[in-house]
């Protein structure tokens, strides 16, 4: 259903020579992105993925955050509305994700290390970082929404919190069921949407 990722050779030809996805190196790390949206730039299933990509320095995917999706009505996508779905409450906050940076263990927004990502790391317990490793080792990345009163988008929060969105396999891009979902929170301690 997704496509397999596991290098930044698997990427870089689906954005080259088009000015509305970026390569960016950073320290330590290297983020691909979009920074707007053409008519084509989600055509392809390899640019849907390129929303915050991780790789080391060496070109190893290192997080694989939520795909592209689209509002209802913006693509002409039909749904099969009798398939099982489920639907969650939007949260108005800031989306990070995890990554195993340098060997440790770093929130990121879709452009990585960023002021939202530094202030949900501050909420991180020891539990909760050796947990997450735990997670980025075993080639997953976890996605969160950080809402919090000084993270204020449109809605007021009475105070910081890290909610789980979704986890992705890092190279397959499967998306773990809901059902895993929950019993993983039983276990850490997060909050699901």
């Amino acid at each position: 259903m997704f496509p397999v990722i596991t290098r930044i050779e698997d990427v870089l030809p689906a954005i080259e020579g088009r000015d509305d996805f970026i390569h960016v190196v950073k320290d330590g790390y290297q983020v691909i992105d979009y920074v707007f949206e053409s008519t084509d730039s989600f055509d392809d299933p390899i640019r849907r993925e390129c929303r915050g990509l991780k790789f080391d320095l060496d070109g190893n995917l290192i997080a694989r955050p939520l795909h592209k999706f689209f509002n209802y009505g913006q693509k002409l996508i039909t749904y099969d509305w009798s398939a099982p779905h489920q639907i969650m409450t939007k949260l108005d906050g800031s989306m990070v994700h995890t990554a195993l940076i340098n060997g440790q263990l770093r929130l990121c927004t879709r452009m990585g290390i960023t002021d939202q990502a530094l202030e949900a790391e501050k909420y991180l317990s020891p539990f909760d970082i050796e947990t997450l490793a735990n997670c980025c080792l075993d080639d997953t990345t976890l996605i969160f929404e950080f809402t919090s009163p000084d993270n204020r988008i449109v809605i007021e929060y009475d105070e910081p919190k890290l909610t789980i969105l979704a986890a992705r396999n890092m190279k397959s891009g499967a998306y773990y069921s809901q059902e895993s979902l929950v019993e993983w929170c039983k276990f850490s301690g997060f909050s699901l949407v």
